[in-house]
């Protein structure tokens, strides 16, 4: 199979960062993806944010969630073995604490 069959034709992103207040601020990004015919793998939208506060110099503390609307998609097939296998790309929220000195 060639290699323009294996990537989606076309494909999207948007970010955005803004500070909300001095010590608060929100990341946004959302992308397309092409579906991938010869491997079932369907289009999607995904969404991802991320809220960060930094309540004192040096000290960030930060929450993330990846697929916000989807609960889970397909998001990569790839071929091993006479057999492909599909990827399955799920929600996910974690969180981050970052200590500078």
């Amino acid at each position: 199979m060639s290699d323009e069959k294996r990537s989606p034709q076309q494909q999207a992103s948007f970010r955005s960062s803004v500070d909300l207040r001095r010590d608060i601020e929100l990341d946004l990004a959302v992308r397309y993806v092409d579906p991938l015919p010869d491997f079932h793998v369907p289009g999607y939208v995904a969404v991802d944010a991320r809220l960060g506060w930094k309540p004192r110099p040096g000290l960030e503390l930060a929450v993330a969630a990846q697929n916000l609307f989807d609960g889970q998609h397909p998001e990569f097939a790839g071929e091993g073995f006479n057999l492909v296998h599909v990827v399955e790309a799920r929600r996910s929220v974690y969180g981050k604490i970052t200590w500078t000195y």
